[in-house]
């Protein structure tokens, strides 16, 4: 039996079993901010196919080399630091296998910074759903 495409309305799409819209263009431009060394945000409406969008991001650039972590902080609303920064954690081991600890949020940022040279990209998707009493520090 041949596998036939389905529309899919909840979570990311995955192509060769969703029909996805071709955002190539749209990569393409992520891609060039990648290469730039940038920093970006996208910012849609729930289900407009951002999550898919940095997931095919991130496939194309690990076919460049690089060495992609995604994450995500949806769910994370109520949690206390500790937990927050030791899924982090397990995050940057399992994409990236880089064994660390974080204790606070400026470790994040030590550590990050301590990997400008190798190609590494962090995604993070469901940004605002860290504990608000820490997201401005992050």
């Amino acid at each position: 039996m041949q596998f036939k495409k389905k529309f899919n309305s909840s979570g990311p799409n995955n192509p060769e079993r969703h029909y996805t819209l071709n955002r190539t263009l749209l990569i393409e431009q992520g891609k060039e901010l990648v290469e730039d060394s940038l920093y970006f945000t996208l910012f849609a409406p729930r289900q407009s196919g951002k999550s898919t969008y940095f997931r095919l991001l991130g496939r194309q650039l690990e076919a460049q080399g690089y060495k992609v972590c995604y994450t995500i902080f949806g769910g994370f609303t109520n949690a206390n630091l500790e937990g927050f920064l030791s899924s982090l954690s397990d995050d940057i081991k399992k994409y990236w296998d880089e064994t660390v600890t974080f204790t606070q949020l400026v470790d994040v940022k030590s550590f990050i910074e301590k990997q400008k040279n190798k190609k590494l990209i962090l995604i993070v998707d469901e940004a605002d759903g860290i504990n608000s009493a820490f997201l401005n520090d992050f």
